[in-house]
């Protein structure tokens, strides 16, 4: 069984993201390619080979944990100012592609990745909280499967500052996650505006898909990075990131009796933009001159800074209204190794 998910997940990345990988690998081999010198002043052959020899591409595989939280507000009438909130938190086994040239001084290097990753239902999880004037009157938890597709792109100047080899990066990011959600069991559920109780407990079977969620962020980001050789073999690479995002969510609910479901797929769409930061580091430990272990943690979070709800109703009407939060933490550490081309 696991065998058949891990040659799913290798097959499902594969359909995704070929095409853009190889039409930026064909852009950074050309790049490279562009950067050797005439070979009559003597070093044309040398400054060839060092170009060529310079981009390396890297097979990942790893996991990664994501939490997406978003809320929206009310009336008046709801305590802190908000009506529902919902967070989805998942745990994904991803496969992925990397292609870049190393850094040098003062000279451009060109990094492009790819990554998709199926997510685990059975350790997935999103919780549904609705408010009114006394407090939470509705808590209710479904399983999470889909999906998590995320495609980078970047191009950066290196530089020396105290002996120091510093790399100012300008990039772009593309996510996409495809949120399917299974089952409602509810653990607080009373009457809105009262203190009667409703059953708690299991409402919709695990077995039943009752929401889709899907987020489409796109975030250009600034960085800077330096290099650190720990010993003969071993390297460490720390990047830093600064972020602007925007994002366009659509929503269906497909158990909803008052918003549009099912076979029409569109409940509500979420627009908006904020910023965010990102750390990662690269350990990388040397085989021989064309092999390389790589080893690398990321950690993203992203804030809103202003977002739009529109709610699409059965009667036709749309209801517009500001969102009141949305936050998206991105956690991942991946395993790779890297191949001179």
């Amino acid at each position: 069984m696991l065998q058949s998910h891990f040659f799913l997940l290798v097959i499902l990345f594969i359909k995704q993201s070929s095409l853009l990988l190889t039409a930026w690998a064909l852009m950074v081999v050309s790049s490279a390619q562009a950067s050797e010198i005439p070979a009559g002043d003597g070093q044309g052959q040398s400054m060839l080979v060092s170009a060529k020899h310079n981009v390396h591409l890297t097979p990942l595989v790893g996991y990664r944990y994501d939490h997406l939280q978003w809320s929206i507000p009310d009336n008046g009438d709801a305590i802190d100012g908000k009506l529902s909130e919902l967070n989805w938190k998942t745990n994904t086994a991803e496969a992925g592609l990397q292609i870049h040239t190393n850094p040098e001084q003062d000279r451009f290097n060109y990094l492009g990745k790819v990554k998709y990753g199926m997510i685990f239902k059975k350790n997935s999880k999103n919780q549904d909280s609705d408010y009114d004037n006394i407090g939470e009157y509705s808590r209710a938890f479904s399983k999470v499967k889909g999906d998590i597709l995320e495609v980078s792109m970047a191009v950066g100047y290196s530089t020396t500052l105290s002996k120091s080899l510093l790399t100012y990066y300008g990039g772009l990011e593309f996510s996409h996650f495809n949120l399917k959600d299974f089952g409602v069991n509810y653990k607080i559920n009373r009457q809105r505006f009262s203190n009667v109780n409703l059953p708690l407990g299991q409402d919709v079977p695990n077995s039943e898909h009752n929401k889709t969620y899907q987020v489409n962020t796109y975030r250009p980001w600034i960085g800077i990075s330096t290099y650190y050789q720990l010993s003969d073999r071993m390297s460490f690479t720390p990047l830093a990131k600064l972020y602007f995002f925007s994002f366009h969510n659509k929503a269906n609910w497909m158990v909803q009796p008052i918003i549009v479901t099912t076979p029409i797929r569109k409940s509500f769409i979420h627009n908006g933009h904020g910023w965010g930061i990102g750390l990662d580091g690269t350990f990388a430990y040397t085989l021989n001159r064309n092999l390389a272990i790589t080893s690398n943690i990321e950690i993203k979070k992203f804030v809103m800074l202003k977002g739009r709800d529109n709610v699409y109703m059965t009667d036709g009407s749309v209801l517009k209204n500001n969102l009141k939060s949305l936050f998206l933490f991105a956690g991942s550490i991946t395993f790779g190794i890297k191949c001179k081309l």
